[in-house]
Order: C-alpha cells, then structure tokens, then sequence
C-alpha cells in the first residue's frame, strides 16, 4: 500500500505492505534509502522526523568541504562567511 500525506511545508511518505496474516512490514533501512532517495530527500524527512528539507547537491557540496584539510576548509567558510554576511545586510537594507 502506498500512501502519502501532505502537512503544511512537510511531506510524507509511508510505504508498508501487508503479510498475508495481515501483519504490517516496514521495509528495511536498504529499501528506505532508495525510496528516499527518488525524491532527493533524507530518511528522516521522509519518515516526517525533521520539517527540513536539504537539497541533494547541497548535501553533497558539505559532504565534499569535510573532505577537505583544514586550510582548505577554513578558506571555504571563509568565503562563506563574507557571502552570507554580505548577503544578510544587503536584505536588511533591502527592507
């Protein structure tokens, strides 16, 4: 059985199947991922643990800098810093 429920800015999705006893069966951990993964959303997005949603390539962009030595690293946040700075006072005078 497959059913989805949409709630405000979260969406889940359960997906179980019924044994022929009439049990419920969750899929396991390996299934869960795959199904997760279809949409680009995490397990715990998915199961409706967390209402935030990370996009795939941004989750892959932060998996790539923890690659990264720590010079490197602290150049990249850095960056970021000084862009999310800039970023954060141009929309308050913006207002």
């Amino acid at each position: 059985m497959l059913q989805t429920k949409h709630n405000h800015s979260s969406f889940y999705l359960f997906i179980w199947k019924t044994t022929d006893n009439g049990a419920e069966v969750m899929p396991s951990i390996e299934v869960a991922a795959k199904i997760a993964d279809a949409p680009e959303v995490s397990i715990d997005y998915l199961a409706g643990n967390t209402d935030l949603l990370l996009e795939k390539n941004v989750v892959n962009k932060i998996i790539d800098i923890q690659k990264l030595d720590a010079e490197d690293k602290a150049h990249v946040f850095a960056m970021l810093d000084a862009f999310l700075r800039d970023h954060k006072t141009k929309k308050a005078y913006a207002q």
